[in-house]
């Protein structure tokens, strides 16, 4: 394993949390943010000229917020890289090895009423080694913090998920429901008491 905190970068209110957090962990145990950015090769044909503007664009992207995560953590080693290809695969596959993967949340997405799992989730998913989903929030930041602090000091992979299903079957007619898209209060109240007491153990 080596010692690279890889954050994936959209530029997003969401990954600039992710960010946030990387940071955070990265700076009491010396280890070296990598700051990444996957232009989506997957739109099969795409305009002359497509891809090479949008590495630019990502370049720049990284170098804005590279510059920023040096001003506030400038004892760090950073470096930024730049991938084409499908965003959940290759920052998958670039992490292998890293000590984690740190991404922000993805608001669910539809296509004609059907919904898709977040890109979050595809990632946590594929990936081989530990990763975090960051959403900003600051239950998440402790909740993840503790968690993190936890599989390191046993040099266990951390996996922590929370998941509601539509009910079944799937169907075409069941998909045009409108179904929630994001928990409610009860939902979050089962994940509270599910890890209360924890930290006193």
């Amino acid at each position: 394993m080596d010692n690279r905190v890889v954050v994936g970068v959209s530029g997003r209110p969401p990954a600039r949390a992710a960010l946030q957090w990387a940071l955070d962990y990265a700076r009491p145990r010396s280890l070296e943010i990598e700051l990444v950015h996957v232009v989506d090769a997957t739109f099969g044909t795409t305009p002359a000229g497509f891809l090479h503007s949008a590495r630019e664009q990502a370049e720049l992207l990284l170098a804005r917020e590279g510059e920023e995560a040096r001003s506030v953590a400038p004892d760090l080693t950073f470096r930024t890289t730049v991938l084409e290809g499908s965003p959940t695969g290759a920052l998958t596959d670039w992490a292998v090895g890293a000590q984690l993967l740190v991404v922000g949340s993805h608001a669910l997405g539809r296509f004609r009423d059907y919904v898709f799992s977040t890109q979050a989730a595809q990632i946590a998913a594929y990936a081989a080694g530990s990763v975090v989903v960051v959403d900003g929030s600051e239950a998440s930041l402790a909740a993840v913090t503790f968690a993190a602090d936890q599989a390191d000091r046993l040099g266990e992979r951390l996996t922590a998920l929370y998941c509601w299903s539509a009910p079944a079957p799937w169907t075409e007619e069941r998909a045009m429901i409108d179904w929630p898209m994001v928990p409610d209060e009860a939902d979050r109240l089962v994940l509270s008491e599910a890890v209360v007491g924890l930290a006193e153990r």
